[in-house]
């Protein structure tokens, strides 16, 4: 007995546009969410929903974006101050951002006095050496000569510490009318010489000579802006 089958398929049958609706649906889907995620990532959204364009808000948003996604914990101020600085170094090699807390130690030669000893000094081989003392400041008046080497500030010893030149601010400046004692090396000694020094208000003057070659000539020695 031969027995006859007929299946019939009940799907409905596709349309020939759904391929071409769905493709253009999954196009959409990828360009909304490459969107969405550059927002999110490269300029995070505002209060308004769109992305930060301003340079303040790049700037403020990238470094939120580094606290929250960043594997190690940052210091956002300190992160600010770093971003700070390097706009302002690949603008020209005369711009620079000063700290606040390094704010009055630079501005010192500008304002035309600080209160200290009064010497100019160069870390050489690790030892400060005195290229000068202020003329009329404290360290002139105790003695202290150029080429002078500062070995000891009290009985803290600073040559061969690999000091910097802001600790060596710190020790050496203070309010006026206190009192320093240093140890220096002086050529030709062998022994370290104790000074002591009173601290006092150290005048700094931008001309240390000017007078007139002829009538209509004049000479100027400029040493610094102060």
């Amino acid at each position: 007995m031969n027995h006859s089958f007929n299946q019939f398929d009940e799907r409905p049958p596709v349309k020939p546009m759904t391929p071409l609706f769905i493709g253009i649906a999954l196009a959409l889907g990828v360009v909304i969410g490459y969107y969405l995620n550059n927002q999110h990532v490269g300029g995070r959204l505002n209060k308004s929903g769109s992305a930060a364009t301003s340079t303040g808000e790049k700037i403020s948003s990238v470094v939120n974006y580094i606290q929250e996604q960043y594997v190690d914990t940052v210091n956002p101020k300190e992160l600010e101050e770093k971003t700070l600085t390097a706009l302002l170094h690949s603008m020209d090699p005369h711009s620079d951002y000063i700290p606040a807390s390094e704010f009055q130690e630079v501005n010192e030669p500008i304002q035309g006095n600080f209160e200290g000893i009064g010497v100019e000094f160069n870390i050489f081989e690790d030892t400060i050496t005195v290229v000068t003392p202020i003329s009329g400041g404290p360290a002139e008046k105790a003695g202290i000569m150029a080429g002078d080497k500062i070995i000891l500030v009290g009985s803290k010893n600073i040559a061969g510490v690999k000091i910097t030149n802001k600790e060596v601010f710190s020790l050496l400046r203070g309010k006026k009318g206190t009192e320093v004692k240093i140890s220096v090396m002086r050529r030709g000694t062998r022994s370290l010489q104790k000074v002591s020094i009173t601290r006092g208000e150290i005048p700094l003057y931008s001309v240390d000579v000017a007078y007139m070659l002829t009538p209509e000539i004049g000479y100027v020695k400029i040493s610094r802006f102060a």
